[in-house]
């Protein structure tokens, strides 16, 4: 009988984070139950899971593959110290590999999963675009449960009364304000928006509205970003994939095709009829026009933008919406959880690692 070769895997995240959302990729606990999963010491199979700042821990285990889940500086030092094992990552990998010092960690990687749609590893072995997903089985602690629910009924009674959801925040980091413009043009063309998100953030922002529209203007009544059941009931979700992550190649042209935001993620997990930008990252992860509305405008031209949505409001078929929302589910539950994610990338590691 041929021996079973040992493989131990120490997969290690640079951040923890825990109870934001189902489409978080460092939700600490969520990922250590899922990872435990795919251990199957019978078949001399081994994972373990853990924060960047414990490593030492496991330098005695002398894992075969040290797998990173985010990037951080820290990861250099990490790398000399596991001097017989293997290396990966999954991060948005874009911003880091680019900076002269962090250029050969990447080049002496294994293998790379990049969660950035722009990169520049394309051509590199054992290089795989791999997006987040969403923790099918999700539940945010006992307090936010509590909380969330609490509102439940008036949030959907709220949702309801609208034309179009939007659950996000106004995007600090961008000189241009187009999500505070956007949304006033919508209103001041009579389309009821609901904005999901902490109030104070908007406030905050530079967004003014015109007196004579804030009627149709709506912040959600538990403070914060859309719920299951607000994904569900909305006529309408927006997506605008328009990230704070400014990259100079892509900001030039306003193309927002960097990386895709957890909106999108949590709007098509949910079942929504969502509105969101024709290109090809949207395209990628399997929406169409059987599962979805797409405008076609950018955020340069906003008046076209607001012109395509309210379009696509007036004039869909009601039976289209059910439709794009019953396709959209499945697409996201069959293709892309957390789940799915993982288990290709332990697939992957083991053929490498033996």
């Amino acid at each position: 009988m041929k021996e079973i070769s040992e493989v131990k895997i120490l997969i290690l995240a640079r951040r923890f984070r825990s109870n934001q959302s189902e489409a978080d990729e460092h939700d600490f606990f969520y990922n250590q139950k899922m990872l435990k999963n795919f251990n199957n010491p019978s078949q001399s199979h081994f994972i373990k899971y853990d924060l960047f700042s414990n490593y030492k821990q496991y330098l005695n285990w002398e894992p075969s593959f040290v797998f990173f889940l985010g990037f951080d500086p820290e990861a250099l030092e990490i790398k000399k110290e596991f001097k017989n094992s293997k290396f990966g990552i999954w991060a948005k990998c874009y911003s880091s590999s680019i900076k002269d010092e962090f250029k050969n960690f990447y080049e002496e990687l294994d293998i790379i999963f990049d969660s950035c749609f722009i990169n520049i590893f394309s051509q590199k072995k054992n290089y795989f675009y791999l997006p987040t997903a969403i923790h099918q089985k999700f539940e945010y602690k006992i307090l936010k449960k509590i909380y969330i629910s609490f509102y439940k009924k008036r949030l959907i009674k709220q949702v309801k009364k609208i034309d179009i959801l939007f659950s996000g925040s106004p995007r600090f980091n961008r000189s241009d304000n187009y999500r505070q413009e956007l949304i006033n043009i919508l209103i001041k063309k009579g389309i009821k928006v609901l904005i999901c998100s902490p109030k104070r953030l908007w406030t905050q922002s530079n967004f003014k509205i015109d007196n004579n529209y804030e009627k149709n203007l709506f912040f959600s009544e538990h403070n914060y970003w859309a719920t299951q059941e607000m994904y569900e009931n909305a006529k309408f979700v927006l997506d605008l994939p328009w990230l704070d992550t400014i990259i100079p190649e892509l900001e030039k042209k306003l193309d927002p095709q960097f990386a895709l935001g957890w909106n999108v993620f949590r709007s098509g997990f949910h079942g929504s009829n969502l509105i969101t930008y024709d290109c090809e990252m949207n395209r990628s992860i399997g929406l169409n026009d059987k599962n979805c509305n797409f405008y076609t405008s950018g955020i340069n031209k906003l008046f076209n933008l607001s012109e395509e949505i309210e379009h696509i409001i007036k004039n869909i078929d009601k039976n289209k919406i059910q439709y794009n929302k019953t396709n959209i589910k499945k697409l996201f539950n069959d293709n892309h959880s957390y789940d799915e994610r993982w288990k290709l990338i332990i697939n992957k590691i083991n053929r490498i690692s033996k």
